[in-house]
Parts: C-alpha cells; sequence; structure tokens
C-alpha cells in the first residue's frame, strides 16, 4: 500500500514538474522577444547593432520615445487608429449579435442550413475576395476613405464572432425575453434591453478581439488609404524601415507606445473576456 503511495505521489510531482517545465519555456518564448524589443527601444543609434548584444542597454535612452513621436505623426495616426477600430468594433458587436441572435433563437426551416453555410466561410481566405471589394469600393468613391475599413463591420461582423456569440446565446435562459414580451416588449427592445445585457462578456470578448485586429491591421489601410495624414498607425510604423537602413531604436519606441493601448483595453476588459470565452467553451 505504501509502495503504491509513493508510486502515485513520484507521478503527480513528474506530471507538475512537466507542466512547469513547458509554462517556463513557453513564458521564455514570450517574455524574452519583448525584452529584446525594450531594450533595442532604449538603445543609442549606435548601440543598436554594436556586437555583443545586450538585451539591456548600460545608458538607456528614453527620449527615444518623444524622438520617435516626432519623426512620424504618430499621435494622429494613433486618433486615425483609434477612429478605425473603435467604430470597426461598435459596428462587428452589434451586428454579429444581431445575426447570432436571430440563428440562436429563430426557428424556422433553413436556419441550420444557414448556420451551416455562415461557418463554411471561414474556409475562404480573406484575400480571395480583396479584388472584388476593391472594385466594389472604389464603384462607390470610397477609395481614399475610412469608410471601407469601418463599414463592412456593420454588415455582419464575422464568422467567427457569430459562432461565438450564439453560442453564447444558446446558453441564456428563454424565461426572461417570454416575461419582457408579456410585459409587451417588442423584438428589438427585448434584445437590447434583455438579452444584451445578459451577453455583455461574450460582446465584451468580441469586441476586445475585434479592435485589436482592426488596430493591428496593415494590408486594410494600405489597400485604400493613400494620404499620408489619413494613415493608421501600423502604416506609420512602416515608414521607420527603410531601403538600406532601418532606426530600429526608434521602431521599437514606437511599436511600444502602438501596443499601450491594446494592453490596457485587455487588462479592463479581462474579467469579461475570460467569462465569455469560459461560459461558452463550456455551455455552448
Amino acid at each position: 500500500m505504501m509502495l503504491r503511495t509513493h508510486t502515485i505521489r513520484a507521478s503527480a510531482n513528474t506530471s507538475t514538474a512537466i507542466v512547469w517545465g513547458v509554462s517556463l519555456a513557453g513564458s521564455a518564448f514570450i517574455i524574452v522577444p519583448i525584452v529584446f524589443m525594450v531594450g533595442t527601444a532604449l538603445k543609442s543609434d549606435a548601440a543598436v547593432l554594436s556586437v555583443p548584444i545586450e538585451l539591456i542597454p548600460k545608458d538607456p535612452k528614453l527620449s527615444n520615445f518623444s524622438t520617435a513621436t516626432r519623426l512620424i505623426p504618430f499621435w494622429r495616426q494613433m486618433a486615425n487608429s483609434t477612429l478605425v477600430a473603435g467604430l470597426g468594433a461598435i459596428g462587428t458587436v452589434l451586428s454579429a449579435s444581431m445575426a447570432a441572435y436571430a440563428l440562436a433563437r429563430l426557428k424556422v426551416r433553413g436556419m441550420r442550413a444557414v448556420f451551416t453555410i455562415i461557418l463554411v466561410t471561414i474556409l475562404l481566405p480573406s484575400q480571395v475576395l480583396l479584388v472584388s471589394q476593391f472594385l466594389i469600393f472604389k464603384g462607390l468613391g470610397w477609395y481614399g476613405t475610412y469608410l471601407p475599413l469601418i463599414v463592412p463591420s456593420f454588415l455582419g461582423g464575422g464568422t467567427f464572432n457569430i459562432f461565438l456569440l450564439r453560442q453564447y446565446f444558446l446558453t441564456l435562459p428563454r424565461e426572461l425575453e417570454q416575461a419582457a414580451m408579456l410585459d409587451g416588449a417588442g423584438p428589438l427592445r427585448t434584445f437590447f434591453q434583455v438579452v444584451l445585457p445578459q451577453a455583455a462578456p461574450a460582446l465584451a470578448a468580441v469586441g476586445v478581439l475585434d479592435f485589436v485586429s482592426k488596430w493591428n491591421d496593415f494590408l486594410g489601410p494600405l489597400i485604400y488609404l493613400n494620404e499620408t495624414s489619413d494613415y493608421t498607425l501600423p502604416l506609420g510604423l512602416a515608414a521607420f524601415q527603410g531601403v538600406y537602413n532601418t532606426a530600429w531604436n526608434y521602431l521599437m519606441a514606437a511599436s511600444l507606445l502602438s501596443v499601450l493601448p491594446c494592453v490596457v483595453l485587455f487588462l479592463v476588459a479581462q474579467r469579461w473576456v475570460v467569462r465569455g470565452f469560459a461560459v461558452t467553451t463550456t455551455k455552448g
């Protein structure tokens, strides 16, 4: 009996050690590039390519951050990114939640087939639609504006977001909706005042993920924006990369500043985001 207990404990200790080892290796894989990025952002021009490489410079240059924001219209581009990502996230949450609620609650013939077709579109690469979308938006006179980057978010919200919200809506009890309708509330009032407040965690998860995706989008602004004053941050950061030389210290400094809004947003909404994914995956 004692031998069996000892064997079980040894096995448990081995499993714990493996888990810790994998966790530490994964953490190092993520943390080391971040440390290298921060160190590079604090280096002088001469120390960037010095050998041997220093992760953290001995003489950090905090002035690199202010210099980086002057080399490009950083704050203007951050405002542009905020506009595109913010309005896009609002449109995604609104349209995806309406589509997902209809798929979760409407009991009509063919609804399951519609949901299956929507899921199949995940397999379609977004690059396949680039040419046709460009021709449509140019024909509408939207080329050179933010409309191609914002309006599509209000027209569906994306397959993954619809799927995530539908699975969450399926976990919500119908009693509150039925009670609201008995009290005279219409479908829209029931949806906005009863259903959406209950789905706040899932909406937060979708909103944060979509905001970060649009904040980091490079290809869309590159295709549709032709004025430097309209550039978003990803396009602005590309200005630090030259043909023969790249200002790595200023590029890293500007990149760190550009990441901060997404980090702050995630920290603020972290509890809601985790709860939204947890409920969807455990009950969906």
